[in-house]
C-alpha cells in the first residue's frame, strides 16, 4: 500500500473518530428551544385555550349524538378516547415542543410528566375521569396544581 493511501485511510479514520465522538454524549437538550418563561406560558396558554375550544366543540358533538342515541353512560368513553385522550396529549406535545428556559427545566418536566400520565390514566381508565377514585382524584390535582404552580392559566380549564 503506497503511503498516500496509508495517509488518507489515517485521515479518514480520524475524520470518523471526530465525528462519532461529536455525535454522542448527554447533551439530549442541545435541540430543545430555549425561550423565556413568560414566552412559554404565553404561547402555552395560547395553545390550551385552542384546545379547550376543540374538547368543547366536539364534546358537544359526541354528546349530541348520545342524546340522540339514547347512549347513556357510554358517551363518557368515547368523549375521553375520541376527545380527552388525545387533546391532553396534543396539549402535553406542543408544551414539551416549546421548550423553556434553561433554569427550570426540572420544574417543566416533572409538570410535563403528569400531564403525560394523566392522559395514560385517561387510556387505561375512560370511566374514571369522570368517576375518579380518591387516587386518580389526588393524581390530577398534583397535576393540576404543578401546571398552575408554573404559571398557566388556561391550560385545564
Amino acid at each position: 500500500m503506497s503511503k498516500q493511501a496509508v495517509a488518507l485511510i489515517a485521515a479518514l479514520l480520524v475524520a470518523a473518530g471526530l465525528l462519532v465522538a461529536g455525535c454522542g454524549g448527554d447533551d439530549a437538550d442541545a435541540d430543545e428551544p430555549v425561550i423565556s418563561k413568560a414566552a412559554l406560558i404565553k404561547q402555552g396558554d395560547a395553545l390550551c385555550a385552542e384546545i379547550e375550544k376543540s374538547i368543547t366543540a366536539q364534546g358537544s358533538l359526541i354528546f349530541g349524538r348520545a342524546e340522540k342515541q339514547k347512549d347513556g353512560p357510554g358517551f363518557q368513553v368515547t368523549i375521553v378516547k375520541q376527545v380527552l385522550e388525545p387533546e391532553y396529549q396534543t396539549m402535553a406535545d406542543d408544551i414539551r415542543e416549546l421548550g423553556g428556559p434553561t433554569n427550570d427545566k426540572a420544574q417543566r418536566e416533572a409538570m410535563l410528566n403528569a400531564m403525560e400520565e394523566r392522559v395514560k390514566a385517561m387510556a387505561e381508565d375512560p370511566k374514571g375521569f369522570f368517576e375518579p377514585d380518591p387516587v386518580d382524584r389526588r393524581e390530577f390535582n398534583k397535576m393540576l396544581s404543578l401546571v398552575k404552580g408554573y404559571g398557566f392559566k388556561r391550560c385545564y380549564q
